[in-house]
């Protein structure tokens, strides 16, 4: 006896339950195609540290601090205080290098200078003579950057006044005298020291004592005269 075959509804819902699973397994596929794989990467905190490091600036070195490096030297130096040029590391500097005399001046300058001191001597009883001035010491200024344009530049000579004020600078131009950026230097004196009220003399190589001392009194009695005035 022969199977009837199965009703079309029955084949209908067969077939719709096949689409549908095909259907499925297809968007599962390919939903797990476009899904990242889990990240094997450290926790949080640890990924940042790399990026801090990298951002921490590198310590820097000079030559100096190589050669007073304790791996180097096999020495346990004491911990500075104020920084690199602190007063403690300069004297130790100072207690590790030699040291030795130079001329305070040349001999063109010498015999200009005693010349100077011979007519102070004679002219201005009280008044005295000194050699390589530093302009920091005789001028200040309320502006910094100013003052720091002229505090560690010198002049030849200096005549101090009764009072203890400096009265008259002078300046001996000698034959090597206008060499690199001299003249600056020497404009920045002029400046500084006419703005000070004080005057600056100029002597050069070829000046003879006659000249000289006719130069020093005429700015000493321009001085006095400026001070006669106040």
């Amino acid at each position: 006896m022969s199977e009837s075959p199965p009703p079309l509804a029955v084949v209908v819902l067969a077939l719709s339950l096949g689409v549908g699973l095909l259907i499925g397994l297809v968007r599962t596929v390919r939903a797990l195609r476009l899904r990242p794989l889990p990240s094997l990467s450290l926790p949080r905190w640890r990924r940042r540290a790399p990026a801090a490091a990298a951002r921490a600036p590198r310590p820097t070195t000079t030559k100096a601090t190589r050669k007073a490096s304790p791996e180097k030297t096999g020495s346990s130096p004491a911990k500075p205080r104020g920084g690199f040029w602190s007063v403690a590391n300069q004297l130790t500097w100072v207690r590790a290098a030699a040291f030795s005399s130079k001329p305070v001046m040349n001999k063109s300058e010498y015999q200009v200078f005693l010349l100077i001191e011979q007519l102070v001597q004679k002219r201005y009883r009280g008044c005295r003579l000194f050699a390589q001035t530093s302009l920091g010491e005789i001028l200040g200024s309320s502006d910094q950057q100013a003052f720091k344009s002229i505090n560690s530049k010198r002049i030849d000579m200096l005549i101090m006044g009764t009072d203890g004020y400096p009265a008259v600078a002078i300046e001996y131009q000698g034959t090597g005298h206008y060499q690199g950026d001299a003249e600056i230097r020497d404009a920045i004196k002029r400046e500084a020291l006419e703005r000070a009220g004080i005057p600056l003399v100029e002597i050069f190589p070829q000046d003879r004592t006659g000249a000289i001392e006719d130069k020093v009194i005429k700015a000493m009695k321009k001085k006095r005269g400026r001070a006669a005035n106040h």
